[in-house]
């Protein structure tokens, strides 16, 4: 599954939002993926990441910490 989603993630047209609906992961989980893989150095590096900080998922997970 790692292997799809950075293929997914190599087609310009794909952001961080539609892999993770297509693969049914959350948003989170596919930045942590680029980034152990190296495909972006910071979180903020990742295609869509302006659009995945609007999101309810990404407000809950602030407010965590």
């Amino acid at each position: 599954m790692n292997i799809k989603i950075l293929e997914e993630y190599d087609d310009i047209e794909n952001d961080i939002i539609n892999i993770s609906i297509i693969n049914n992961i959350r948003q989170c989980q596919t930045v942590s993926l680029l980034m152990r893989y190296k495909v972006i150095i910071k979180r903020d590096d990742a295609r869509g990441y302006d659009k995945y900080k609007e999101t309810d998922e990404y407000k809950n997970k602030l407010n965590k910490y």
